[in-house]
């Protein structure tokens, strides 16, 4: 027993959790719709709960109550009408004065049977009037129609002895007008309602996206001047934030590319002193050894400083990614690479808003990397619209022995180099010291970018570059 009412409410848990994951599919997504959302349900709500309380109770009540003495009256025409029917005159004159004394017009129709009964949709005031003339009426045949015509009630009732009165009375009798003003009311308040709580939304949401501006303008690099917290007392303590820890990262920004200038700068001198003396030494293989060492030690001393200046702030321009490209690529060829465009050079230009030095220096590391590893090496370029906006990838391909896929993302530490294969620098520069993947990946992140390696449909590597327009 147990186990079956634990079953039981393991089924009734899954119903309840497949159901608000269907209703969250159905819910809106961003923060305008659900505080629209959360505001407007109740409501709509309340306004819908108050309507069927109004004509559940208080309107069909009063409805009823009307229906009933339009039967009432009804009913002593119709006994008026037996009564004086053997008298023409009396009959209309009795009928004349019914119709001021209860605005019912009668017209009696002496032969025939009554009329067929129109096809009607069912309706709440046609079957309170039917139930208040049933229990008048009894046993007498009768229709009511309160559809046919838009101001008026009609009425057929057969009478005794042959023959059928025909009734017509105006439909506000039987309709009290406070429903009509009540539905009024209710659309009015709630449209207005609705409309003051978008109105205020759109205040309250606007801090929000012009915060969300900002935060994105910043991952991708960019500034945007003259912005101020505003709105809401929690999104200004978010913006706040914000600017205090963007002031924070500029600081160490500024203060770690200073370092690693002046200790780059500060080695020169020593390692130029070293060299100068091994120079008056008598030559040997353990000077040419010292030599070598020294060399290396400059590369590295030289890419700490290339480092070092990427870190530092460039305008930003605008760049035809293609021209830039066309460019570097030209210029490879001339020191005997073989570099090509995949699909044939861009008709369109690909532009972009960032720091040429800096984006030349990234793309120049990422296709000198492929010239030097592979033996030929092709490019191609394309425009992907995402949620956040237009990117632009380049993807550069070679031929050469490729990076294991486990080792892919080690070769984007600093002065990380592979094992020979890749020719003694898998992320290397032009003296294959380990920074040129670094500091082509540090670029693209400093401007909202990313640099990826994969499988290449040449055999070697691919590494593919995305930056934000």
């Amino acid at each position: 027993m147990t186990s079956r009412l634990e079953d039981s409410w393991a089924e009734v848990q899954q119903g309840w959790i497949s159901l608000l994951r269907r209703l969250k599919h159905l819910t809106p997504r961003g923060l305008f719709g659900r505080v629209l959302l959360i505001v407007i349900l109740p409501v709509v709500l309340a306004q819908g709960v108050a309507t069927y309380t109004f004509f559940s109770g208080h309107w069909e009540t009063v409805t009823r109550r009307l229906a009933s003495a339009i039967a009432g009256d009804s009913w002593m025409i119709v006994q008026g009408v037996e009564r004086e029917r053997g008298d023409p005159l009396r009959v209309s004159a009795f009928l004349e004065e019914s119709y001021h004394g209860t605005e019912i017009r009668a017209e009696l129709r002496p032969e025939g049977a009554m009329d067929p009964a129109p096809n009607l949709t069912p309706s709440l005031t046609r079957r309170l009037m039917a139930q208040a003339m049933r229990r008048k009426l009894e046993e007498r045949d009768f229709w009511v129609d309160s559809q046919s015509d838009p101001e008026l009630l009609r009425m057929q009732v057969a009478l005794r002895g042959g023959g059928a009165l025909m009734m017509s009375l105006p439909l506000k009798r039987l309709v009290t007008p406070s429903s009509n003003a009540f539905i009024l009311w209710m659309l009015g308040s709630s449209l207005g309602l609705c409309a003051i709580a978008v109105l205020m939304m759109r205040n309250q949401i606007r801090p929000i996206h012009r915060l969300a501006e900002v935060v994105e303008q910043f991952g991708k690099g960019r500034d945007v001047p003259g912005y101020r917290p505003e709105g809401a007392l929690e999104v200004r303590r978010a913006a706040v934030a914000f600017l205090l820890m963007r002031d924070r990262l500029r600081r160490q920004m500024a203060q770690r590319t200073a370092f690693l200038a002046g200790v780059s700068h500060d080695l020169r001198t020593p390692l130029t002193r070293m060299r100068l003396q091994l120079a008056l030494l008598p030559d040997s293989q353990e000077i040419q050894d010292m030599v070598r060492d020294i060399g290396e030690m400059e590369a590295m001393v030289e890419g700490y400083l290339a480092f070092a200046r990427d870190e530092e702030d460039e305008p930003r321009v605008y760049i035809d990614l293609a021209e830039l490209l066309a460019d570097l690529i030209e210029q490879e060829n001339r020191t005997g690479g073989d570099v090509a465009w995949s699909q044939g050079a861009p008709a369109e230009p690909f532009g972009l808003t960032a720091p040429p030095r800096a984006l030349r220096r990234c793309l120049g590391n990422l296709l000198g990397n492929a010239v030097r590893y592979g033996g030929r090496v092709r490019v191609g370029m394309q425009r992907l619209n995402q949620t956040a906006g237009d990117t632009l990838e380049v993807m550069i391909d070679d031929d050469g022995p490729g990076i294991p896929a486990e080792k892919r993302e080690d070769v984007f530490r600093p002065f990380v180099r592979l094992d020979p294969a890749r020719h003694g620098g898998g992320n290397g520069n032009g003296n294959g010291i380990g920074l040129g993947l670094t500091v082509a990946r540090d670029i693209a992140r400093r401007h909202g970018g990313e640099v990826t390696l994969g499988e290449s449909p040449m055999g070697g590597l691919r590494a593919t570059l995305r930056l934000p327009v």
